[in-house]
């Protein structure tokens, strides 16, 4: 059977409309908001937002201000479910080290990439059983013993850092 109108020709030519996703930032901004004391409508207003959607974001505050303290990358849109926080360390000081080789136009292949990574991720865990590791009474002590370098002094007498750059 045929249909009884033509479609328009401009139905099946528009694109459809995209859904919008606020970055973790614009919700943290909201979320800082509430915490000055505006209502949920006013935020909802401002931010151009149904008052239900910023009711959701309300109830996933806590994951939403977890993941804006451990993410690399502030235009990150979906809330950060990880159960370990060293994996996000590593990949956002992988970030940094590749956004570092790749101004000095350093090729990087998947090994290379995975092999910093390893160790990376080896740093950050040998870092966290050192925190852990319950010596607070002797680190107290080892930081009065420190000899401070004075200005003027050679540089070979400085601490080195480890630096995880190329």
């Amino acid at each position: 059977m045929a249909p009884k109108h033509a479609a328009s020709f401009k139905a099946g030519t528009e694109p459809k409309h995209k859904q919008r996703m606020m970055t973790i930032a614009e919700k943290m901004k909201l979320l800082h908001m509430l915490k000055e004391g505006r209502t949920f409508a006013a935020i909802a207003r401002h931010s151009n937002v149904n008052e239900s959607t910023f009711h959701y974001i309300k109830k996933d505050e806590a994951n939403i201000r977890k993941t804006a303290a451990i993410i690399f990358n502030k235009s990150a849109k979906r809330v950060v479910m990880a159960h370990n926080t060293t994996i996000i360390r590593m990949e956002a000081a992988l970030a940094v080290w590749i956004a570092d080789c790749r101004k000095k136009n350093i090729a990087l292949d998947t090994n290379i990439i995975q092999t910093k990574a390893r160790s990376l991720y080896e740093t950050f865990t040998t870092k966290e059983l050192e925190d852990d590791s319950g010596d607070h009474e002797q680190e107290e002590e080892d930081e009065d013993n420190i000899e401070h370098p004075q200005l003027g002094t050679s540089s070979d007498s400085q601490p080195k850092k480890m630096s995880f750059f190329c």
